[in-house]
């Protein structure tokens, strides 16, 4: 990090920061509902309301965004509203994959993705473009350890919950901004018998700077359904929708040529995403959820280059089922188990196989138990998936030498099985503090078809964690949580920066397996409203992380050792305002750089305003301004594709 760097991010150390309160919803006599100020916190767990929620033990490494800190940070994606949640790096490029959220430097895999608590395959190239606007809130578990909410990989998941208002309520937003940016939203809501709905359209464009090959268009649909049809049985269906296209913004140098002369576009991109989670609790002892789900993706990619034009469909579908039960075993013991189903195809491959079917079946067994004594809850668990490759295209490579000519597609095999244990502790000492300690384990598998430097396939990741924190819940300050995390990872799993080509102009990334660890420290604070007129958060992520090269370990310079999250907001009558900081350290990366060369990345303060004033009787509209990236920092995180700078934005927002 540079001197002045240095001297800018000890000036800004010791910024407090805040949130705000915002208006959501309607009642029938339009009356604004407000929300708390401080809602970045794990959501109070009911076992028996959500069979999927994950252990106590995990709350220290759990944060919850919802709709307070959505219109503070001025989101429009899943990936803007993660941006200051503790240990967050996005990771912005303009391929297939247009950006990667990863915490805690936990990446390779990254963590995955849930809608409503249901287990998403392949979310990856989604979450950059699926509306903020949709969203409840989004829970995310930063912690390896997560057991219940389908298979995480031992690398974190993120849990988007679709919007769904409680009472009647009709809202509509519209807002202009830099590079001819367009975003539009309306929702309705409202209730019958024993139940309600919410129905949203929006549509997002933009045409990026010129000459960059960024323009995008996608319009949005939301469906969802409450229904108590008895009092032990109840259902909720989510739909969400996307339609629209998308190019792939080209790279700028030190890239290679090739990311900087293609034109690659998505269209049309679209996605159907459906869930159907049904409840039925006879009792206050036991409780059984059954989920449903499938997503449909048709994406069709062309690329052309030098008067050459290629187009290909990398459309892909996923369904399954979960079925989770839970139990009372004794007064001061739960106990909860399922089983869950997943299958995968892709009919003409996607990314880097697109051309070679893919139709994987995963199954996957759990049983986690949670026990009470006195202050102390324990829990322990384990996790149980395979994977059944009817076919697998990764290995059908013809022609491209070594040992590419030699290996034939996957047909009819068992992928090795992968047992995930958890166990963990929550001991409050009284009503404002609590103690954590969780430990976790389990074995990575490379995806089928990865290869490394030597063209085999690479060892399997064996990986162990622990997490543990105190959190202070002080009813006149707010809440604060100082954690402390330690990552093992045998064998992981690291991109090699090195690429080889097929005879069909196909790149593969080539990967190596190397031992790593990190460890790091976590604070977390959110206050109360001040004087009810302002509320800060801070957040910081200190860690290490280590790579063993010639028997010895030396510092990983591809991850970021510092991340941290600043923010305040004041809120005065009719007028709010907030001011909101993200600091990442330096790091570097070869990948997609044309010299093969490491080159800096980070290093930057990003800074986002947003100002709002409400009118009206009921004070139902908000007239708005936000500045992204106040300082035009055109800082990167990954090689040649540096942030755009200062952008500005108008709008309106109002409800009926």
């Amino acid at each position: 990090m540079n001197y002045m760097k240095s001297k800018k991010l000890s000036r800004i150390a010791w910024v407090i920061t805040l949130s705000t309160s915002t208006l959501i919803s309607v009642a029938a006599e339009k009356k604004i509902q407000e929300l708390p100020a401080v809602t970045v916190k794990a959501i109070p767990r009911d076992i028996f309301d959500t069979t999927t929620a994950e252990t106590p033990s995990l709350d220290i490494a759990t944060t919850t965004i919802g709709p307070v800190e959505i219109e503070r940070q001025n989101a429009k994606t899943v990936t803007d509203a993660l941006m200051y949640t503790p240990g967050a790096l996005t990771e912005t490029r303009g391929r297939k994959v247009k950006e990667f959220v990863s915490f805690r430097g936990q990446r390779y895999p990254y963590p995955d993705y849930a809608i409503n608590g249901i287990w998403q395959r392949e979310f990856h190239e989604l979450p950059y473009l699926f509306p903020a606007s949709q969203i409840e809130r989004i829970e995310v578990i930063r912690s390896s350890a997560g057991l219940l909410m389908g298979m995480s990989s031992i690398a974190g998941v993120i849990n988007i919950i679709p919007k769904s208002f409680t009472e009647p309520a009709t809202y509509s937003e519209l807002e202009y901004g830099t590079y001819n940016t367009i975003n539009g939203h309306l929702f309705h809501a409202d209730q019958f018998k024993d139940g309600g709905y919410t129905i949203g359209l929006g549509y997002q464009t933009t045409d990026g700077p010129d000459n960059m090959n960024a323009k995008e268009r996608m319009s949005s649909i939301l469906g969802t359904m409450d229904w108590n049809a008895t009092e032990e049985l109840s259902f909720r269906l989510n739909l969400s929708g996307l339609y629209g296209s998308r190019q792939l913004r080209r790279a700028t140098t030190p890239a290679a040529n090739r990311f900087l002369t293609t034109d690659e576009e998505f269209d049309p991109f679209q996605a159907v995403m459906l869930t159907l989670r049904t409840h039925y609790q006879k009792s206050d002892t036991a409780a059984t959820e059954l989920l449903l789900y499938t997503t449909d993706r048709e994406h069709e990619f062309s690329a052309t280059t030098a008067g050459n034009h290629t187009t290909t469909d990398e459309r892909d579908y996923e369904y399954g089922v979960q079925l989770m039960q839970a139990l009372t075993l004794c007064k001061d013991n739960i106990l909860r188990f399922g089983t869950l189903y997943n299958h995968w195809v892709a009919p003409d491959g996607k990314r880097f196989y697109n051309g070679h079917r893919t139709d994987l079946h995963t199954f996957s067994a759990v049983i986690v138990d949670e026990h009470t004594i006195g202050r102390t809850a324990v829990n322990a668990g384990l996790r149980y998936n395979q994977t059944y490759m009817k076919e697998y295209g990764a290995f059908n490579i013809k022609g491209s030498g070594k040992k590419f000519k030699s290996v034939d597609p996957v047909e009819d095999e068992w992928d090795k099985p992968i047992l995930d244990a958890s166990t963990g502790l929550k001991y409050d000492l009284d009503e404002e503090i609590s103690l954590y300690l969780n430990g976790a384990g389990g074995i990575i598998q490379p995806r089928t078809g990865t290869l490394n430097t030597n063209l085999d396939k690479p060892d399997n990741e064996i990986r162990t964690m622990v997490d543990t924190g105190i959190r202070f819940n002080l009813q006149e300050i707010g809440q604060i949580s100082l954690g402390a995390f330690c990552v093992d990872r045998q064998n992981a799993l690291i991109l090699s920066g090195k690429t080889e080509f097929a005879t069909n102009g196909r790149e593969f990334e080539l990967y190596d397996n190397s031992d790593m660890r990190q460890y790091g420290l976590e604070f977390d604070a959110q206050s109360v409203p001040l004087e009810n007129i302002l509320t800060l958060f801070v957040n910081a992520t200190i860690m290490d992380s280590d790579v063993k090269k010639s028997g010895h370990y030396k510092s990983d310079v591809t991850l970021p050792d510092v991340i941290v999250g600043v923010g305040a907001n004041a809120t005065i009558k009719r007028l709010d305002a907030s001011i909101l900081l993200k600091y990442v350290s330096e790091y570097e990366n070869n990948r997609f750089a044309g010299d093969g060369q490491y080159h800096p990345l980070g290093d930057f303060i990003n800074i986002d305003l947003t100002a709002g004033y409400r009118f009206g009787v009921d004070k139902n509209t908000r007239l708005y301004a936000a500045i992204k990236n106040v300082t035009n920092d055109k800082y990167s995180t990954v090689v040649g594709y540096p942030d755009y700078g200062i952008r500005c934005y108008g709008g309106i927002q109002h409800t009926f």
